[in-house]
């Protein structure tokens, strides 16, 4: 349940493993959409929207929130390890566990090798091939500078760009010995 609502919310806002961990729950307006982070990078406040089209990050949260018996500040407040969460301390988890969290999940989904950095990459990548907005998405994601958010930005099919860049370099290494 915890592991899911942190995995929902990194893939749907963007979030820092830092922005994530240190969320309480008077940030979050889960009917809204949205969390504000208040120690951003730089310790910079910004909002950020949940780009869930589904409600299952908002039923994800709710369902955390319950678990937790509405009895804790933080979102990911401390537990113990194990099966099943074990509510220890209003504090924060540490960022160590979120890539933890990540890592598990995504070798459980056959996705091999991921960090929680590749999900902010994948809200990036999406919201410019679906359309969105540079501006839009580099306040999403807390950046100072435009190019920052565009560096995030990866092909969508890494071997068809690959192909074609190998493709290029061979058509330009024939034309310089024909010439």
């Amino acid at each position: 349940m915890r592991n899911n609502a942190m995995i929902r919310l990194l893939v749907y806002t963007g979030l820092r493993r830092s922005e994530l961990v240190a969320l309480r729950w008077s940030d979050v307006d889960v009917e809204a959409g949205i969390v504000t982070v208040r120690h951003g990078k730089g310790d910079k406040e910004r909002v950020a929207a949940i780009l869930d089209s589904t409600d299952g990050t908002k039923l994800a949260l709710e369902r955390l929130r319950e678990s937790q018996l509405r009895q804790f500040r933080y979102l990911f407040a401390s537990t113990t390890r194990g099966r099943g969460t074990k509510w220890l301390a209003d504090v924060p988890t540490s960022d160590e566990v979120v890539a933890l969290v990540v890592e598990k999940t995504a070798a459980s989904a056959n996705l091999g090798k991921l960090a929680s950095h590749d999900l902010r990459r994948t809200l990036i990548t999406a919201g410019l091939e679906s359309g969105g907005h540079v501006r839009d998405l580099q306040e999403q994601a807390g950046h100072a500078n435009a190019a920052t958010t565009l560096r995030y930005a990866q092909a969508s099919d890494a071997r068809a760009t690959r192909e074609n860049s190998v493709a290029l370099r061979m058509k330009v290494a024939l034309r310089h010995r024909l010439c």
